[in-house]
């Protein structure tokens, strides 16, 4: 019999940071590794011109697509046969399991779409590198974050 107290909360940051082998298989996490989940789930989304690139400590994923608007979303779904669909709580920046990946390995992250820039975590220093870096050109999309060093005692 379970009571009350048998109940716990549990920490999905901290999971995710204490079995990272479920996640990136039996590699350490990387920046590299987090960027290709954003552009593999981008692609799944139907975005096209994915590019995978560096700026300093910065990685920054673009597309000339919006691979979180819905038209895409509603597209795959449709492409779907017999499948139970993607379904999304919310079309939002961190909806996708790269980007949520980048948000828990990385001390600053930024997104960019539409005109519209949402710091996800690093406050000033994200604020600064989307200033200063993520005024796209082709661009419908940017995803940028600062990885951390993969640790041991994380």
């Amino acid at each position: 019999m379970y009571s009350e107290d048998d109940i716990r909360t549990v920490d999905a940051e901290a999971l995710v940071r204490n079995r990272p082998e479920m996640y990136f298989g039996s590699e350490e996490p990387s920046a590299l590794l987090i960027a290709e989940a954003i552009r593999d789930d981008a692609v799944t989304l139907g975005a096209d011109c994915v590019e995978i690139s560096s700026s300093g400590s910065w990685t920054l994923v673009r597309s000339s697509s919006d691979w979180l608007e819905a038209e895409l979303a509603l597209r795959f779904e449709a492409q779907e046969s017999g499948a139970s669909p993607l379904r999304f709580s919310s079309l939002r920046q961190n909806d996708i399991r790269g980007e949520t990946l980048a948000q828990l390995w990385s001390d600053a992250a930024v997104t960019w779409s539409t005109g519209e820039t949402i710091i996800l975590r690093g406050g000033e220093i994200a604020a600064r590198f989307a200033e200063e870096n993520m005024t796209p050109i082709w661009c419908k999309r940017v995803f940028a974050f600062r990885f951390l060093r993969y640790r041991d005692d994380v």
